[in-house]
This record gives C-alpha cells, structure tokens and sequence, in this order.
C-alpha cells in the first residue's frame, strides 16, 4: 500500500504539472481580444518570471517525492510525507490559479473589461518606464480587476498574499522561502474603472509604491523627509512617507490630474479633512494630502489651483486647528520630494499644456492617431480625467452627460490601446525623442531578471519537523 500511496502523490504532482505546462505554451502565442499582435508578448518577462517560480516549486516536489522510499520507508512513515507532498501540489495549484487569473483576465470574460485591463496595462508601462533609465532593468506590475474600492499595490517584497500563504502541513517542506519575494508584482483595480477609464490615473500612485520598492528608496526617502525637523514633525511625517512619496510620483507622473483624482476620494466635511485618520495611519490627514500634492504640482511648474477650488483650507484650519502645523510644512516637504523624484523620473515630468491638448482632443470629434510610444497612455488618461471635468462643469442635463461621458469612456481606452508601443514590457526601450503631444484629430527591460529560488532540504529532511510549525505571513 506504500508504493500506491506513493504513486497517487506522484500522479497529482504530474497531473498539475501538465496543466500549467499546457497553459504557458498556449499564453506563449495567443492574441487577447481579438488583436493580431499577441498580447503575451507584452507580458513575456512576467510569464517567465511565474513560470520560473512555478517550475521551482514543482523541483522541490519532486525532489521530496525522491526522497521517499515506500520499499524501504515504513507505510506510516510514507502516508506522512506523501500526505505533506499532497498539501504542497494543492498550493502549487492555488499559486498558479491566483497568478493566472489575474493574467487571464485578458483574455477570458467581459469584453470591456478585457479592454480596460489592455488599457490599464499600457498606463502603467507608461509610469514604469521612466524608471528603466536609473534601474536598467525590471518587469511591470500586473493590474488585475478585483472586488476592491480603491486600487492596491502588492509589492514583489511584500511576501505573499493571504491567499498564498503555505498550509500548515506542507510547510514542513522547504516551500515558504519560494514566495518571499512575488514573482510578478500586482495592482489591483476596483470594478468602477471599467466604466471610468479616466480613473486609471490612480495607477501612477500605485507604480510610485513599486518604484519605491524596486529602486530601495524607502530608507532615503524617510531620511530626507526627516531633516530638519523636530523629533516629534519626524515621529509624525516618517509613517506618511511611502504614501507621500507614491503621491508625489503620481504628481510627477500626471499633473494636476492625480490631484483632481485625489480630490474626488478624499473631498469631505471640514471637521472630517483635517482630522487624523487614526493609530497607525499611513496617510496624512485629507487636507493635509491634497495640500501636498498641489504643491508638488506647483514645485514641479505646473498649476493645480483650479483643482484645489473644492478645498477649502481656512476652513480646515478653523475647524481643526492642530492641522495647522502639519500645513505649515507641507512647502518643505514637497521640495524633499520633488528632489528625491528627479534622478527617477529624469525628463519624464508631465506638463500642463500637454494635458490640455490630450482633454481637447478627446473631446474633439474625428478620427486620434496617437504616438505609439510609451509616454502616450499617461498623457490621454491625464487628459481623460481633465476631460471628464469640463463634460460634468459644462454639462448640467443628465442624460447628454452621459453621453458625452461614454463617448469619453470608449474614446480614452481606444487611444491608449491605440498608442501602446509594440514589443516586450520589462526590456529597455530604444532611446526616444521628446515626450509626446496630443496629435490633432482628424476626422474621427532588459529581460526581468528571474531569481532562481534556492532549495536547501528534501522533504526527508524536513519531515521530522514540528508539526505546529506557524504559517508563513506576509512579509515573510
């Protein structure tokens, strides 16, 4: 019965890795929604990055599958570790399931949501690109539409999501090191995009925490946000600064535009923008926020005034006066931060005219042609949500609203997936000229590097392990 028991393990273990292998060759040729260009080829650097990982853990199952010997191995013994092999070929399968979805969302399902994500895709090589010239390589993070409010960045770093932590029982295999660092970073997006495609703006902020991360900022930026100020402004501002900074880059990345966006979902009663947003808060109070990112904006020559006219900051100031304190530095913090920005996004600064001319033209009629370059699909959603404002102040009648606003809906995710520059995501791009402009209507990385894991023990080895060994967590 030891050798059947075996055998079964070893059936499952090749049954899902047949699975996996049959969908990595079928994602290696084949087009998404109907385009003529496969749209793998975009992802290549991310399905080899997960196919590496993939390929990883199904060498340490098989390698502890190896290690069991049914003719040799008392039948108690083997139940044992074929049981902790079992608990692994299930995760392996979770882990494939969880990345595969998030890529398949391309492909499979709702044809606008489909082209929201091809869009979604292209915003964030436009905000991750820049970055390429002072890393000199990297891979994008992969959007996925989830069940969420507001957009999330999953870090590769971060250690795996809940979904993916190790079971209990096949932790005993030299498993958990494999996910502690992702092998595609993620983004998720909530479902109010796919009728919103201007919202997409909210993308760069959340490129601007995988930047962070990916470049090692995050102990620089927490030094210079410290300087000069007292223990008790540092003590307060260090636990904001990888949100700031993320809201900074987003600044850098659209304009005035990510500071409209943040106007939308921060906007609220005086009393409540300029509270604390409680212990271990992450984010500066509302008023605080949005103060700072139109001074970023203007720091970075460009004006958010008009955004910022929902804002009233007296009013803030009356009705919480501790705030004042924290209003009062936001001048220095953002010259910190737009200093911190200019190695990593180099010549990549949005400006104002260029969002203009993108808003005119979307809501010209006729025919866009846009430059298929990577900076293209930043400009038309910076001019996508400057567009959506003047439709909603010009525009009082609902149901002309609303058609207006879906003509800006469908025109946004075509020019983006229209000006999406052909090759590989996550490859150096050849140098280019200076940044796009709106064209006039007309009518109508080097290769993601792919870490090999290290294995260090079979499942021989690790079987005597104590069995209430803790799960692993986020973070490793």
């Amino acid at each position: 019965m030891a050798l059947v028991r075996h055998e079964q393990s070893s059936r499952e273990l090749q049954r899902v890795q047949d699975a996996i292998a049959r969908w990595l060759a079928a994602r290696d040729d084949q087009p998404a929604n109907g385009d003529t260009t496969p749209r793998t080829a975009y992802h290549a650097s991310q399905i080899a990055a997960l196919g590496a990982t993939l390929t990883s853990i199904v060498g340490v199952l098989q390698r502890g599958l190896q290690a069991i010997h049914p003719d040799t191995t008392a039948a108690d013994s083997v139940y044992e570790q074929c049981r902790a092999v079992d608990q692994a070929v299930v995760w392996l399968d979770a882990v494939w399931a969880y990345f595969r979805a998030r890529l398949d969302q391309r492909y499979e399902g709702d044809a606008a949501a489909r082209s929201l994500l091809e869009a979604a895709d292209e915003v964030v090589w436009s905000c991750y690109q820049p970055v390429l010239a002072a890393r000199g390589s990297g891979s994008p993070p992969l959007p996925s539409i989830e069940p969420r409010f507001s957009p999330l960045a999953w870090e590769r770093d971060r250690g795996a999501p809940p979904p993916l932590l190790v079971p209990q029982e096949a932790a005993r295999l030299p498993l958990v090191r494999i996910l502690e660092r992702l092998p595609v970073a993620l983004v998720e997006l909530p479902g109010w995009c796919i009728d919103a495609p201007w919202w997409l703006v909210h993308l760069a902020h959340e490129v601007g925490h995988h930047v962070l991360f990916e470049l090692r900022l995050a102990p620089t930026v927490r030094q210079e946000l410290q300087g000069g100020l007292s223990a008790e402004q540092a003590a307060r501002w260090t636990p904001w600064a990888d949100e700031i900074f993320a809201d900074a880059f987003a600044v850098a990345m659209m304009g005035p535009s990510a500071v409209l966006a943040l106007v939308e979902v921060e906007l609220a009663s005086s009393q409540l923008m300029g509270r604390d947003r409680g212990s271990g808060a992450t984010y500066p109070p509302r008023a605080v926020r949005l103060a700072l990112a139109a001074r970023v904006a203007c720091t970075l020559g460009m004006n958010a005034d008009e955004v910022m006219r929902r804002v009233d900051l007296a009013a803030v100031r009356q009705a919480v006066p501790s705030v004042g304190d924290d209003l009062d530095l936001v001048e220095v913090i953002a010259g910190r931060l737009t200093a911190l920005l200019a190695p990593v996004c180099r010549t990549a600064t949005i400006t104002d005219q260029a969002i203009q001319e993108w808003a005119t033209t979307l809501l010209e009629p006729g025919v866009i042609r846009p430059p298929q370059r990577p900076e293209t699909a930043r400009y038309v959603v910076a001019g996508a949500v400057r567009a959506w404002a003047e439709i909603v102040a010009a525009t009082p009648e609902a149901s002309t609203r609303a058609e207006q606003l879906r003509r800006l809906r469908e025109r946004t995710v075509q020019v983006v997936r229209a000006g999406a520059p052909p090759g590989r995501r996550g490859k150096r791009p050849q140098a280019q000229p200076a940044a796009p402009q709106a064209p006039a209507a007309e009518g109508l990385a080097a290769t993601e590097e792919t870490e090999e894991t290290e294995v260090a023990r079979l499942l021989l080895e690790a079987a005597g392990a104590e069995a209430d060994r803790p799960l692993a967590g986020p973070g490793g």
